[in-house]
């Protein structure tokens, strides 16, 4: 009797739930907009180079039958919601947000319009491929002007790219697959977190490099850069060891002379405020972002700025070296490369360089003259790349400048709009 009586109160339910209008969200008046600013060949991702490749992305979108990716007709969907969240914090990375239209994405995303949600899937569409096309090259391409990037960009395929950003479940891990495997990117992102922290709290010391030092400001400045350990000392002492220690720290961090004493050179360093530090490392970490392909486990590392080599032999470091010839080096860009030939004098070697350079240049081949360990054999054919980096951070957690002595970083910080 009670099983009869749930069964018709079920079926009561049943019907009453098929006469009830549907709640579930369609996306047909979005993909009518869409497919009809594709025939008007009207469509505007928002990034040049993805609107030069706007077949691809049509060919996607016409494989869904025009359905929109990112949103629906009654709004945005959740996928949206991540990746712009993403897009938003994409200065980690030292980029700017606004490089992929986020405000106008997330006041579109607000509206119910049809027109503008249309405009928000192909702003998303355009965001996705352009961030990750400069994650995985750059942003500052090697056609750009005193650059010194000579890297031949890898190509994505867009189509692909919208596919896979949409399907994963996790965007954040989906983009981190286009950043090279070297952990000296993630180490100097840290960094640029870390300053960022600095110069927000306002705390950092005013050194005056024409003046006098204040030992009490320099006691401070040390212990905030992580030379000087906090510990109970009297600011005045300048001759405490472990003062005289952490200025030594300081000055090796830094590529100055190690002298323990807060010379010219030194005060003028101490001088430089976090936010210009902070300009320093972004434009680094674009550098890094050139080195678009992977180290091979024999290869030559090259740092033109602090003139250092690094050589690496089945994935181990095997030594490093000088350059002893930089001033004939000035106008080498960042490339990869292969070692033609070598010739060994002593401690002394000198190795012919064919860089893949992409556009071609007139300094193909060159070399490079190196002061290495003896015994070191370098077996041609091995690979090379050679780079620019005035900002980095060992793998103990150190970070170190150079001088930028090329007069190189200005105009890569321009190219990213950097103030």
């Amino acid at each position: 009797m009670l099983k009869g009586v749930f069964r018709a109160l079920a079926t009561l339910l049943v019907l009453a739930l098929m006469q009830q209008p549907s709640l579930a969200a369609t996306n047909d008046a979005v993909a009518a907009e869409l497919e009809a600013l594709f025939v008007a060949k009207d469509v505007d991702t928002g990034s040049k180079d993805v609107n030069a490749r706007i077949d691809e992305i049509r060919n996607y979108y016409a494989s869904r039958s025009y359905k929109p990716v990112w949103v629906r007709d009654d709004g945005p969907k959740g996928k949206a919601k991540a990746l712009l969240a993403e897009l938003k914090i994409s200065s980690v990375h030292g980029l700017n947000p606004q490089f992929y239209n986020v405000g106008e994405i997330e006041t579109l995303l607000a509206s119910s319009d049809v027109q503008d949600l249309a405009r928000a899937d192909m702003l998303l569409s355009g965001a996705v491929v352009e961030f990750g096309r400069q994650l995985r090259n750059g942003r500052v391409g090697p056609q750009s002007q005193g650059a010194f990037n000579g890297v031949r960009p890898v190509e994505l395929d867009p189509e692909k790219y919208v596919e896979g950003a949409a399907d994963a479940g996790n965007f954040r891990q989906y983009a981190s697959g286009f950043l090279n495997a070297d952990d000296r990117y993630v180490r100097l992102i840290s960094k640029l977190v870390e300053y960022a922290r600095i110069d927000l709290s306002n705390i950092w010391p005013q050194i005056d490099a024409k003046r006098s030092p204040d030992f009490g400001q320099i006691r401070d400045l040390l212990t905030l850069t992580g030379d000087l350990p906090p510990a109970p000392r009297d600011p005045d002492n300048f001759s405490d060891e472990r003062f005289v220690d952490a200025i030594k720290h300081f000055q090796t961090r830094n590529s100055l002379k190690v002298t323990g004493k807060p010379d010219a050179a030194t005060l003028a360093q101490m001088a430089v405020e976090p936010n210009e530090r902070i300009r320093q490392i972004k434009v680094n970490l674009e550098r890094r972002r050139w080195q678009n392909l992977p180290l091979a486990a024999d290869h030559i590392y090259v740092n033109l700025a602090d003139r250092s080599v690094r050589v690496v032999l089945s994935g181990e470091t095997a030594g490093y070296g000088e350059i002893e010839n930089f001033d004939e080096l000035r106008e080498i860009p960042t490339a990869y490369g292969t070692l033609e030939k070598t010739i060994s004098n002593g401690g002394k070697i000198a190795i012919e360089i064919a860089p893949d350079y992409a556009p071609p240049r007139k300094d193909d081949p060159f070399w490079l003259r190196l002061k290495l360990p003896k015994g070191l054999a370098l077996p041609a054919g091995m690979q090379v790349f050679v780079t620019y980096i005035t900002a980095w951070v060992s793998s103990d957690g150190e970070l170190y400048f150079a001088e930028d002595k090329l007069g190189r970083d200005k105009a890569v910080a321009a190219a990213l709009e950097l103030p």
